[in-house]
């Protein structure tokens, strides 16, 4: 946990230390989205722009824009379901070696911009199209985010894995440890600025983390979450009122980056839960931001 920027509280189980590598799953995405976010920035990536596959020219899909991509709306029809060993989800990540054909290969089921639908499939298809910005030149599209993210930041510990295609597995395969998990969120919290540089601008990361008019429970931004989902708490009924600011990256079996800018706090969890509603994040960070000074000083 980091309070003002500083280490204040740490916990690890045996065997396990600050630089230990965790895979993030999910919380890959939001890594995903700051790349593509300083892309944008370098003029290299076009937001609004559209026609983004040759593969979709002549149907409903030359209409999906990165920023559909980006918010979960892009209307591709897309099964993200962990339990079915056949679901687009697991074939897409196990069963090819193009996860990002793949998920371009997927038909449209809604229009684009209009319905929040999580799909590991769009951040692989930003992937994609990360790498087509890089004209061919593949070791500046690898070395792009250490380059450009992680190595600014002092991330150590961090491996962002490649598929067979030579594409980054944005959607769900970059490790790193507590505290480099811990300075990413700590970047967001600083809205893009570490060490007085500008890493990313402050504009995307106010994009980012502004919930999506797609969704329709103001629960996600843009490759963020701005509430926890329902099966990684076990309330019922009411559930805890975090700070209304709170946003988190966050990992399929419970990874947690969570961030309150309200009380200059970053809380990681890497921990596993493997079953649904067999971890309460928003009762465990309801209890940690209570246990803070009423006044930050």
């Amino acid at each position: 946990m980091l309070h003002h920027g500083k280490v204040v509280a740490q916990h690890y189980a045996v065997g396990f230390d600050s630089a230990t590598p965790h895979v993030g799953w999910s919380m890959t995405k939001t890594v995903t989205g700051l790349l593509v976010g300083i892309r944008v920035a370098q003029g290299r990536l076009d937001l609004d722009g559209v026609a983004l596959r040759p593969e979709w020219r002549g149907d409903g899909r030359s209409k999906i824009s990165l920023a559909h991509l980006l918010r979960m709306s892009s209307g591709l029809a897309f099964d993200e379901n962990y339990q079915n060993p056949r679901s687009d989800v697991v074939r897409m990540l196990y069963d090819t070696p193009d996860p990002a054909a793949f998920a371009v290969r997927s038909k449209l089921g809604s229009p684009p911009g209009e319905t929040f639908k999580y799909s590991s499939g769009n951040t692989e298809i930003l992937s994609l199209l990360l790498r087509e910005s890089f004209a061919g030149d593949d070791e500046a599209y690898w070395q792009f985010p250490h380059q450009a993210l992680l190595d600014p930041l002092g991330v150590g510990t961090a491996t962002f894995e490649v598929d067979a295609s030579g594409n980054l597995v944005a959607a769900s395969s970059m490790y790193a440890g507590a505290h480099d998990w811990a300075r990413i969120g700590l970047l967001m919290l600083n809205r893009g600025k570490w060490a007085g540089r500008e890493l990313v601008p402050e504009r995307w990361i106010r994009f980012m983390t502004t919930p999506a008019a797609s969704a329709r429970d103001q629960e996600y931004g843009a490759h963020v979450w701005t509430s926890v989902p329902d099966v990684l708490t076990r309330a019922q009924g009411e559930r805890p009122e975090l700070p209304a600011d709170t946003f988190h990256m966050i990992g399929y079996e419970g990874q947690f980056v969570s961030v309150v800018p309200s009380r200059d706090l970053v809380v990681v969890r890497l921990g596993l839960a493997r079953l649904n509603y067999s971890w309460d994040h928003e009762a465990f960070l309801h209890a940690v931001v209570q246990a803070l000074p009423s006044r930050d000083g």
